[in-house]
């Protein structure tokens, strides 16, 4: 119903052969919310994955952008999707079919078994430094943000001429690293430290306590010592969080 060209088969039969060629750390990308799906074919997707010697799962619910082959087949009725309600129920549910079979709940689309976390979007999500090569790619590096050009040709025509690609920079100011600790922080289990939270909000005119409670009363967030964390319920309106703590502010580049 996504129209990609690996079939399932395909792929399940990929991963077979990277276990049998002694790959040590594997893992697989699956949607859910997608048109006609229900938990049932999840499970069995899911059983599927969790039985194969994986350490980490991406689990995305599914982000329909307009003016894609498959937003048109939506609007024309063509195709359905899960509504809003469905669409929680089945995140909601993945989420309690992983942990049973192991697997933590790190970060807001992804499950890895002990040991398994992807070092690479932790550093994403870490405020760690990164040189993004590809065209739109972003690099965090020595205090500062840059942006390759979205435009195919011009891209390659920096690459070409042996420039740096980046046509957009800023640099990292102590709120912006802030704003983006609140941001990323978020997103994983371990959450962030609500001091940030709390001197975002005063610094935005805005009472940290009784702007927090909300979050706590209707369990999308919990104090955890000194860090704010979301729930799994958190998770699924992780946006909307954000929105909430952050007018004006989100969502944006990088």
């Amino acid at each position: 119903s996504l129209e990609r060209r690996a079939t399932a088969e395909t792929s399940l039969r990929a991963l077979q052969l990277a276990a049998g060629a002694g790959f040590q750390h594997l893992s697989a990308d699956c949607m859910s919310a997608v048109p006609g799906q229900v938990t049932a074919d999840l499970r069995d997707t899911l059983e599927t994955l969790a039985a194969l010697p994986l350490d980490h799962l991406s689990v995305y619910s599914l982000d329909l952008h307009p003016k894609t082959r498959l937003w048109e087949s939506v609007e024309r009725s063509e195709k359905a999707l899960p509504d809003d309600e469905e669409a929680a129920d089945l995140y909601l549910w993945v989420h309690d079919y992983l942990v049973r079979a192991g697997f933590e709940h790190y970060e807001v689309s992804n499950f890895a078994r002990p040991g398994g976390r992807c070092l690479h979007n932790l550093k994403y999500w870490q405020g760690g430094q990164t040189i993004g090569l590809g065209p739109s790619a972003w690099s965090r590096f020595r205090g500062r943000l840059y942006g390759n050009p979205r435009n195919l040709e011009k891209w390659a025509d920096g690459v070409g001429r042996g420039r740096p690609p980046a046509d957009r920079s800023e640099s990292l100011t102590p709120g912006r690293e802030r704003e983006d600790r609140v941001i990323f922080g978020l997103r994983v289990q371990e959450g962030t430290a609500v001091a940030d939270v709390r001197g975002l909000l005063k610094e935005g005119g805005r009472d940290p306590e009784p702007t927090l409670r909300p979050l706590f009363e209707h369990g999308y967030a919990e104090l955890d010592g000194d860090r704010l964390r979301l729930t799994v319920l958190g998770f699924l309106v992780s946006n909307e969080v954000l929105i909430y703590l952050l007018p004006g502010k989100w969502p944006r580049e990088p």
